[in-house]
């Protein structure tokens, strides 16, 4: 038949299309923990915040842009290769 070779093509893409999803769902999953504490230490920092003064998230807002400069100068130096 001339179509046949259609309905395979789409046969095996669409069981592909549902492994790839299940292994989605799996590792969606596993994820739930570290989602947990996400949204808990999101909401500690959140409680946290709202106790600043203006001049206190200010300057912690400072530290955690010093901080991040930091964290990404020293990813890149560590990325580089010597020759």
């Amino acid at each position: 038949m001339a179509g046949e070779k259609k309905i395979n093509g789409y046969v095996k893409r669409y069981f592909k299309h549902q492994a790839l999803v299940q292994k989605y769902a799996a590792k969606l999953e596993k994820l739930k923990p570290l989602k947990r504490k996400m949204d808990a230490t999101e909401i500690d920092m959140k409680i946290k915040r709202q106790t600043l003064t203006g001049g206190e998230m200010h300057r912690a807002t400072t530290i955690i842009v010093q901080q991040m400069k930091a964290t990404e100068a020293m990813a890149g130096f560590n990325n580089r290769h010597e020759d």
